[in-house]
């Protein structure tokens, strides 16, 4: 049975943060204050299953953060993410709120027209998809230099 995805939080702490706390800083706490505990698992529709504790996910985010710094995202600049919901969604979220970068979501059942209209409009510098869809940007990059 296809069982989804499954987030574990505690919530009994309290976190005594500054007001100017961004997404980035508070997933640092939250992986540094549960770092043995699980954060996700994941199971496909086969039932394979994958899970992370908050410190393996930590790890992926920071890997994420350094190859996305590498490609020149950096704070303010927007990333396209077309991408089903699994685990590697959240680590780029979450390594896009590190860097300050601006997450653009993108329904992965979207048309290239769709797909054309977002790009044009939002001012993305970047894209992070999955590899049955890097074709599909590629020709839409095109008409989208600055992508």
């Amino acid at each position: 049975m296809y069982g989804g995805t499954r987030f574990c939080a505690s919530v009994d702490i309290v976190m005594d943060l500054p007001e100017n706390t961004t997404l980035g800083d508070l997933f640092d706490c939250t992986c540094g204050a549960f770092s043995d505990k699980e954060f996700i698992v994941f199971e496909d529709r086969q039932g394979a299953v994958e899970s992370f504790t908050y410190a393996q996910a930590a790890l992926v985010v920071e890997n994420y953060a350094a190859v996305f710094a590498r490609h020149g995202i950096t704070k303010g600049s927007r990333v396209l993410v077309h991408m089903h919901n699994r685990p590697g969604y959240l680590f780029t979220w979450f390594a896009c709120a590190k860097l300050g970068a601006i997450m653009v979501p993108l329904n992965v059942q979207a048309g290239d027209y769709e797909l054309d209209y977002c790009i044009e409009h939002c001012g993305a510098s970047a894209v992070v998809t999955e590899p049955e869809s890097f074709e599909r940007f590629c020709a839409l990059q095109k008409n989208h230099p600055g992508l």
